[in-house]
């Protein structure tokens, strides 16, 4: 499938050679096609106020290919952006560099306003605070991609309507195809948690040609096809352990559950001792055992903290609490209250990018559980950690 790809952009004249050579991309993304013409006209309407852009609306626009990212940038430079209005996220960018530019698109006093971006872009990153508007340019082929792009600006903290867009083409059947398919993904995540296994199975049955035998349609129209497909995945959803009916509330009736699953959460962590500061001790009770490492308080900033891991930890700490290429300028916090903002009347969720909320469930908190359940089973004597049995018994008088 690629060769032919590859085969057909070097008939136009979009070879390697000129992907790499700007002055040749530039010439060519002066050329015009209907699809980058659609993209070029709804981020005017969309982006633009009397010909300057907007400080306060943004935009993600996904493709597969790092080749057709370039293609666009040359061409949003032809259209008033420039290197700090627009940016790019691709695989293969440095780690520092994929930070900066992922710090630059969600802080809200940066110029960038539109992030050109590959897959590589579509997990672990949360944009939803500075950005409520996603393009596909190309639909994926894999449906959980289609959730993981969406779910950068579709999650909690986004106070906003989210819009998804993405383009179809009715002169070729399989993409048209794709393009129902992306519709209908939002639609059954209303009904059901994970959609990949339903929609993987839905593409295979198309491409392998027995969508007609899913349902007694005469002929072989796109139209019967796209009707075998609904009727497929209805019945799986019906069929599917994981369905959840999430129906339409109003917002007061959100409001009012929001506030009561909060009070619960909060009963919870009082009745077993949760409490940020239980939190703290924790972890430094573990720090303790590990003998090496710290967690100090931020000089002038109560609540927040600064963990040196212990040797044994510096791995996961790379992993989990890294910016760019260094972990000791991430800021920890245990209580939720000292990074919540009122936004619209609700109290959300604002951690910056180089803070981290720690909860029971977060990877070090579990690290320093298992240190702690370890030394309790197999406890040094110079460390004082034990473990006790208790008995009671009750006499009969």
């Amino acid at each position: 499938m690629q060769g032919k790809v590859n085969q057909a952009l070097e008939k136009l004249g979009y070879d390697r050679k000129t992907v790499e050579d700007e002055d040749k991309l530039a010439a060519i993304a002066k050329k015009s096609d209907s699809k980058t013409e659609a993209l070029v006209k709804w981020v005017k309407q969309h982006l633009f106020v009397g010909g300057k852009l907007r400080d306060d609306e943004r935009l993600i626009v996904f493709t597969e290919y790092k080749e057709t990212l370039f293609y666009l940038e040359q061409r949003f430079l032809h259209e008033g952006f420039d290197k700090n209005t627009l940016r790019l996220l691709y695989g293969g960018m440095s780690a520092d560099e994929f930070e900066a530019v992922k710090g630059e698109f969600e802080d809200a006093s940066a110029a960038v306003r539109l992030l050109l971006a590959t897959d590589a872009a579509s997990e672990g990153i949360n944009m939803q605070e500075e950005c409520r508007w996603v393009i596909h340019y190309d639909v994926p082929w894999s449906p959980s991609r289609l959730v993981q792009r969406n779910g950068r600006v579709s999650r909690y903290g986004q106070d906003r309507d989210v819009s998804i867009y993405y383009f179809r083409c009715d002169q070729e059947e399989d993409m048209k195809f794709l393009s129902y398919v992306a519709g209908k993904v939002c639609q059954v995540q209303d009904d059901l948690g994970s959609v990949e296994r339903v929609f993987d199975a839905a593409i295979q049955r198309h491409f392998a040609g027995v969508g007609q035998a899913l349902l007694p349609v005469s002929g072989g129209s796109q139209k019967d096809r796209q009707e075998c497909l609904s009727y497929w995945i209805d019945q799986e959803i019906a069929r599917s352990p994981e369905r959840v009916e999430l129906g339409h509330e109003s917002p007061t009736t959100i409001a009012d559950l929001t506030k009561r699953a909060k009070e619960l959460l909060e009963s919870t962590d009082t009745r077993l001792g949760i409490s940020p500061q239980a939190l703290v001790e924790i972890l430094r009770a573990a720090i303790a055992v590990e003998g090496q490492g710290s967690l100090e308080e931020i000089a002038g900033r109560p609540g927040f903290y600064r963990l040196k891991p212990p040797p044994r930890w510096e791995g996961l700490a790379r992993q989990t609490l890294t910016v760019g290429s260094r972990t000791d300028r991430m800021e920890l916090v245990f209580d939720t209250a000292l990074v919540e903002e009122e936004v619209s009347g609700r109290r959300v969720l604002r951690l910056k990018k180089h803070q981290v909320l720690l909860r029971l469930v977060h990877p070090i908190m579990r690290q320093a559980l298992a240190t702690l359940c370890r030394q309790l089973h197999a406890p040094d004597p110079r460390d004082g950690i034990f473990r006790w049995s208790l008995v009671l018994q009750r006499r009969a008088r």
